[in-house]
C-alpha cells in the first residue's frame, strides 16, 4: 500500500489507513526543541524488550494494536458472548509467556499460536461442565410411557 509523506520541521510523518506515525528519520539539526523526543510508534520488538525490562505497562500497547486480530481469531471459534472472555486469556497467557517470544516470527503470528489453543481450551472446559445423562431428568420418559399405557 503506498504511504503518503509530509515534513514537519525536519520529521517525516507516514499517513497510513490507521492513522498518523512517525517515521524512523533522524530528527533535523535546525530544530532544537525536538531533539531527545521519544518516538511515538514503536516496533513489537521494542515494547516486548521494556515490558520484559520492567515497564510492565507498556504491554498495553500490545493489546491496543492486537486486540482486533485477536477478537477475529476467537470470534470464529468460540460462542459471541464469551469472545471478550477468551481473548482476554489469551493477553493473559501471552503475556505470562512473554519471555518466550524469540522474535524469529512476527509478534501477530505468536500470538495467533497462543490465541487458537486458548479457544480450544475453552471448548475443553466446557466439556467438564456438560451434565451427565444420568443427572437428565425423566419428566420426558415418564411422560411418553404413560401416553402408551
Amino acid at each position: 500500500m503506498a504511504r503518503r509523506r509530509r515534513c514537519t520541521r525536519g520529521l517525516v510523518w507516514s499517513h497510513s489507513r490507521m492513522g498518523y506515525d512517525a517515521m524512523n528519520v533522524p530528527v533535523a539539526a535546525e530544530c532544537p526543541g525536538f531533539m531527545g523526543v521519544q518516538p511515538l510508534v514503536y516496533d513489537d520488538s521494542e515494547i516486548i524488550r521494556l515490558v520484559l525490562d520492567g515497564a510492565v505497562d507498556r504491554f498495553a500497547e500490545l493489546i491496543a494494536r492486537y486486540q482486533q486480530h485477536v477478537t477475529r481469531i476467537t470470534n470464529r471459534h468460540v460462542p459471541s458472548d464469551r469472545v471478550a472472555e477468551v481473548a482476554h486469556d489469551v493477553f493473559v497467557r501471552a503475556y505470562a509467556n512473554l519471555s518466550s517470544f524469540s522474535g524469529k516470527i512476527p509478534f501477530e503470528h505468536w500470538l495467533s499460536g497462543i490465541a487458537v489453543p486458548t479457544c480450544y481450551d475453552f471448548w475443553r472446559s466446557r466439556r467438564r461442565e456438560e451434565l451427565p445423562v444420568s443427572a437428565l431428568t425423566t419428566a420426558p420418559f415418564s411422560f411418553a410411557c404413560s401416553r402408551l399405557q
